[in-house]
């Protein structure tokens, strides 16, 4: 009798207790006294401030995850965009050397150009069978490679050259015969008449 009487002692204790809490921070005197205006003051104003705070902490993690989602397509937006440019970079050298090769022409065909006659010059009593590998024109001379298949067409280039008004001396410096093809190479300069 004596231990039930006890249990409900406790749990009546308990049951009171359960009823009443603990403030330590009494409502009523609050607002009577500068420290307790101070205390409910910065209550009041720190959770506003926790609660704007966690809000930026939320806004920035947002952020990021839609920039990092942004960078990642941009990322891969320039990758494809590269690949495609660098499948062009062939057509883009080929246009260059094209460019190239037509400004070069323009300056041989126009009227300023002196190079253009001597040429024209050259070209104009090769014999049938020789060939021009290489020419090189400057205002006083011209230099050209020739191959041809016998010595006939050799001796006819520089008659034919030294008969021509365009040009005024002619040398020979070099003869070779190539011994797989047969033919023979020469290097001929021709001083430009005229200048």
């Amino acid at each position: 009798m004596k231990n039930s009487l006890q249990c409900k002692t406790i749990n009546g204790f308990m049951a009171a207790h359960k009823k009443t809490g603990i403030n330590l921070v009494p409502k009523e005197d609050l607002n009577a006294t500068l420290s307790g205006r101070v205390l409910k003051w910065g209550l009041s104003t720190f959770r506003i401030i926790v609660i704007v705070v966690e809000l930026v902490v939320i806004v920035g993690f947002v952020t990021r995850f839609i920039l990092d989602t942004r960078l990642a397509d941009l990322d891969d937006e320039i990758e494809s965009k590269s690949s495609v440019i660098a499948s062009f970079s062939t057509v883009e050298q080929n246009f260059r050397q094209a460019q190239e090769r037509l400004d070069i022409f323009s300056k041989l065909v126009s009227s300023e150009n002196t190079t253009s006659p001597a040429i024209e010059a050259v070209v104009g009593v090769l014999p049938e069978g020789a060939r021009l590998t290489e020419v090189s024109v400057t205002p006083s001379l011209v230099v050209v490679s020739v191959t041809s298949s016998d010595e006939r067409e050799i001796a006819q280039f520089i008659a034919n050259v030294q008969g021509s008004p365009a040009f005024s001396s002619v040398t020979i410096t070099s003869v070779e015969q190539n011994r797989q093809t047969g033919l023979f190479e020469y290097r001929l300069e021709a001083q430009r008449s005229g200048v």
